[in-house]
């Protein structure tokens, strides 16, 4: 058992690693046709996206690890994908009519919002997929699933850019390439649609059944994602966007590859959850072997970043980006913490403790909020932040571990 679970996590990982290589590579020209200010806009716009992408689909994703069979899922992936189209229309009419009422104004203007709501359609389809995939332990789709999107949306930004270097550029190419992957998705899937009265009927269901995962997911994962994205949002706002471009960059070189590293076990941990809810077995071996690999895999990363972390930003991207490479020395606790813990996680959503995870999600918020808006300098101010937020993830992996044993409510 421990053999499979280890096979499987390495052919999902190895598709992470492949689906961050384009990234990286389009990340180093896109570094030598932009300023810093360029890329702290650009996280700016999609900090919004990554919002959106949570509120889209209601977080019922989550829930397709519950069902059972296959059919099933298939039935709550179609729920999922009408849910995201239904709420992105919302937001667009939504948008306007504040507009026209107040006067009130994206700041990247319509168009911006509107490649905005489509990016957070194909960002969330792209996640909804891989969920799918993954409780379904069709690894090979997934890793299909992961490569496309990841190829898609850096060839569109590349290719943009070349021509007319700006933020831009970069958000107009993530929303082509997002688009261009959804198509492939859709076609992957081909499901059926039913009647408009059934399809009714499904929703209704689907939103009744799984209405835990809307009252205590849906605000904990987007408090979740505003507080991922609120550092860079802050800093761009007190330190300049210069400061938040260099932040950016090491969010999406060094925290986006860990991270999909770290989703990779998570796709594996799902598809064995679910194996060992249909046997009604215990979920404390499956943590303790997960929790094994992962402290593993961290290892490693914490000692080449406190290696050779400054000196490859430097060497990659020049001189002017060396003070990225000390930010991602610096936010080695925080990352490491956070590849540990957020796997485990999972088991909120396993043992339905959805409310314990949203008032943990509001703590995080606050920690975020004042460890970076307190101290008087960014050095200070990103010391405290990495500080706080490395506990934090620490005391989840806490909660994460008595859940694996007690298999209730907290």
């Amino acid at each position: 058992m421990y053999f499979v679970f280890l096979k499987n996590t390495g052919k999902v990982a190895s598709g992470a690693v492949l689906s961050q290589v384009l990234p990286i590579i389009s990340q180093i020209l896109l570094v030598r046709m932009l300023v810093p200010e360029s890329f702290g806009q650009f996280a700016g716009w999609m900090a919004f996206v990554s919002v959106l992408a949570v509120v889209v689909t209601l977080r019922l994703e989550h829930s397709l690890v519950l069902e059972e069979t296959y059919v099933q899922r298939q039935r709550v992936l179609l729920a999922i994908r009408l849910t995201t189209i239904l709420i992105s229309i919302c937001t667009i009419l939504i948008y306007f009519s504040v507009e026209s009422l107040i006067g009130w104004s994206f700041d990247f203007g319509s168009v911006g919002l509107i490649c905005g709501v489509l990016s957070a359609i194909c960002m969330a389809d792209n996640k909804v997929m891989l969920s799918f995939y993954s409780s379904s332990e069709k690894y090979r789709k997934l890793n299909y699933q992961r490569l496309a999107f990841a190829f898609s949306t850096s060839c569109g930004q590349l290719v943009l850019c070349y021509y007319n270097p700006g933020a831009e550029s970069l958000y107009w190419g993530y929303t082509v390439g997002g688009l261009v992957c959804l198509v492939f998705a859709y076609n992957q899937t081909k499901l059926p649609f039913d009647s408009l009265f059934r399809t009714k009927q499904m929703l209704v269901r689907l939103w009744t059944q799984r209405k835990r995962f809307i009252i205590y997911s849906l605000p904990a994962d987007t408090i979740s994602t505003v507080s991922g994205q609120l550092p860079i949002i802050l800093v761009i706002f007190m330190y300049g966007d210069a400061i938040g471009g260099y932040l950016a960059l090491v969010l999406r070189m060094v925290g986006a590859p860990l991270g999909l590293v770290s989703l990779a076990i998570l796709d594996v941990f799902k598809g064995n959850a679910v194996r060992v809810r249909v046997e009604d077995a215990s979920y404390s071996k499956l943590y303790a072997r997960t929790f094994g690999i992962l402290v593993a895999v961290c290892s490693l990363y914490v000692m080449l970043s406190y290696g050779v972390a400054g000196y490859l930003f430097e060497l990659i991207f020049g001189k002017e980006w060396a003070t990225a490479g000390i930010i991602a020395a610096v936010m080695t606790p925080l990352f490491a913490s956070r590849f540990v813990a957020s796997p485990l996680s999972y088991m909120v959503y396993l043992t339905q403790n959805q409310q314990v995870d949203l008032i943990w999600q509001f703590v995080m918020l606050l920690v975020v909020c004042l460890t970076l808006t307190i101290p008087s300098s960014f050095e200070l101010a990103l010391s405290f932040y990495v500080f706080g937020v490395s506990v934090m993830y620490g005391f989840y992996l806490i909660l994460s571990y008595l859940m694996a044993n007690r298999e209730g409510e907290l």
